[in-house]
């Protein structure tokens, strides 16, 4: 019989050499051993626990390997408060020190080992920068991380640091100098991704990525091309695949020139930056890319946060998955303006405006305000005019996943019950063909006179344009008229000559 965990560490809290746990017989093994050899989680438990107190005792003993210099220059040039000391003249004020006097920040390589365990500092000529304002006296300027490491005065030996309040000056040798540059545009990049409302595209259009490359162009595959802000976000184990660094603005115009590039995606492996924590993977869809190509500020997942009624704002948060139940608050503003937004108050919700894999857990949620602008339509429409926020890949996989599954491959609408001669509906079956000929209808308005399919520029969503790729025939006029032609029909109780 299998013995459990429990069984195995009992008999090794109580046995004995002589003791015969497994029908083994005397052997040469400890119970120790033979727990394990029997055992590959309890051998792989065993062999963790003793490589960390291997390692706990390495750094009590000043010996353990430091491999959190990433970490470390990150927290630098994250940070936005340097006390920086300067001289009367208003110059950096460098401190000359002495050999052995200050502790190195990041360890250098051991000449005894080759392994990152020399903390023994170096001395020199050497800039001091204070985590918070020192109690003595004297001018200090105040630097964000990415000013520091940008203004960092030549022909010094090193930073002087104190990395948070509650550690003591070390030394930065300037080996990390130029590290501390590249990741000064990484945070700044990371910052406008996830600044409060519309992002500053003209900036972002001078940023710098590193982009998965296959054979010399953004590597799209069956999603979007995966991009990275630094190399400490980056993880591609294909050989066939390579990193390029690429300026925003070519990159962009490298994946709209793409026909089988759905977007991108930011850091699909680790949290964006300072602001980002929780939030990985984030999406920017071809409609964005392109806004972000001509436009100096650019709102996330639509052009503009307008709805030309109650019904299409509804829509639109059905279809962007926003948490139920909800509550939909109207305001007004002093020129008379009216906006509404929906707003969920249970905690544990994880809804956020940005396209992304992974979200943070929120006590309440909220969609940013939306200028309600009426247009009032026909009826087999939402509203008149073209809609600003609803995707029409987003719009084309809802017709597609309306249809019963032995109907999806000739898009064959047919709800309701068949009584031969007739099929006979119920209002949620009516309800549900209004919905369809509306959503088609807007699908319609998006794709321009003489075009057969949905412009990839208009897709608002890489989760639809992904679908897209997968049912292209969802993007055709043909496919979304047929869709729409269908659905009419089914506007009554009784539908004759339907099957």
């Amino acid at each position: 019989m299998e013995r459990s965990q429990t069984d195995l560490d009992r008999n090794l809290q109580v046995g004995s050499m002589e003791d015969d746990y497994y029908g083994l017989g005397e052997t040469q093994f400890s119970p120790d051993e033979i727990a394990e050899m029997m055992s590959p989680e309890l051998a792989q438990r065993r062999a963790r626990e003793r490589q960390f107190k291997e390692s706990m005792a390495n750094l009590l003993a000043g010996d353990g390997e430091d491999n959190a210099g990433p970490y470390k220059l990150r927290s630098i040039v994250e940070h936005d408060y340097w006390q920086v000391p300067l001289k009367n003249d208003g110059s950096f004020e460098i401190f000359n020190a002495r050999k052995d006097e200050y502790k190195r920040l990041i360890a250098g390589i051991s000449k005894a080992d080759g392994r990152r365990t020399d903390r023994q500092g170096r001395g020199g000529q050497l800039l001091p920068v204070h985590y918070e304002k020192p109690k003595a006296t004297g001018n200090y300027k105040v630097l964000t991380g990415r000013e520091l490491a940008r203004t960092l005065p030549e022909g010094i030996s090193g930073l002087l640091i104190q990395l948070d309040e509650e550690t003591e000056l070390c030394e930065l040798g300037k080996e990390h100098f130029e590290a501390l540059k590249i990741l000064a545009d990484a945070v700044e990049a990371e910052d406008l991704l996830l600044q409060d409302g519309a992002v500053n595209t003209r900036q972002l259009r001078q940023c710098n990525f590193l982009v998965t490359m296959f054979k010399g162009r953004p590597y799209s595959g069956n999603g979007p091309v995966p991009v990275a802000t630094h190399e400490d976000s980056t993880f591609v184990n294909d050989e066939e695949l390579s990193l390029k660094a690429m300026r925003a603005e070519e990159l962009f115009k490298a994946v709209l020139a793409d026909k089988d590039a759905v977007g991108i995606v930011v850091n699909p492996n680790s949290d964006i930056g300072r602001k980002g924590e929780g939030i990985r993977a984030l999406a920017l869809s071809l409609n964005f890319i392109a806004r972000a190509l001509k436009e100096d500020q650019c709102l996330y997942r639509a052009p503009e946060y307008s709805a030309r009624n109650l019904e299409e704002f509804e829509l639109w948060l059905k279809l962007l998955h926003f948490p139920t139940p909800y509550e939909l608050i109207e305001e007004s503003d002093a020129q008379g303006r009216q906006f509404i937004y929906a707003l969920h108050k249970q905690p544990g919700a994880d809804w956020t405006i940005l396209e992304c894999e992974s979200k943070r857990k929120y006590d309440q949620v909220e969609t940013p305000r939306f200028e309600l602008k009426a247009a009032p339509g026909a009826a087999d429409e939402i509203a008149a005019g073209e809609s600003k926020i609803l995707c029409p890949a987003l719009l084309a996989r809802m017709l597609y996943s309306q249809l019963p599954e032995r109907n999806r491959k000739e898009n064959k609408w047919s709800p309701g019950k068949s009584l031969g001669l007739c099929r006979v509906l119920d209002d949620e079956d009516i309800e549900k063909s209004a919905l369809r000929v509306k959503a088609a209808r807007e699908i319609l308005k998006m794709i321009p006179p003489g075009e057969d399919t949905i412009p990839r520029h208009k897709t608002l969503s890489v989760d639809g344009a992904t679908f897209l790729t997968w049912a292209s025939y969802a993007a055709q006029r043909q496919w979304v008229e047929s869709a729409y032609m269908q659905a009419r029909q089914f506007d009554k109780k009784l539908v004759f000559g339907a099957k």
